[in-house]
């Protein structure tokens, strides 16, 4: 069972049973994110205007059309709900927007 179904929020009296897995599934991708972060500029620079994919703290994919990196991610037997997919864009975008299209940055500790 997935975390996000755990999670259901129409399920609000059962406490959700978190596994070690789950734990280290969201200790993965907090370090995927922190990943992203370090070297957003360099990949901002190597793939500009594109989505990428980071997962294991490594570039698995990167492509300008989201839908076709979720093919190739797919056809690669990624589980897309694993990766931290986010876009690179070379124009300033409003930080609102920055929140719809994940290139909104945080510090994780």
């Amino acid at each position: 069972m997935a975390l996000e179904d755990k999670l259901d929020p129409m399920n609000l009296l059962v406490p959700p049973v978190i596994t070690k897995e789950d734990l280290e599934e969201l200790e993965q991708f907090k370090r995927d994110i922190g990943y992203f972060d370090r070297n957003y500029q360099e990949m901002k620079a190597s793939f500009p205007d594109q989505w990428v994919a980071i997962l294991n703290e490594r570039l698995i994919g990167h492509d300008a059309e989201y839908e076709r990196l979720i093919k190739t991610l797919k056809d690669e037997s990624y589980d897309i709900g694993k990766p931290h997919i986010a876009f690179l864009p070379t124009k300033e975008i409003p930080w609102i927007f920055q929140q719809v299209i994940g290139t909104a940055h945080y510090t994780y500790t």
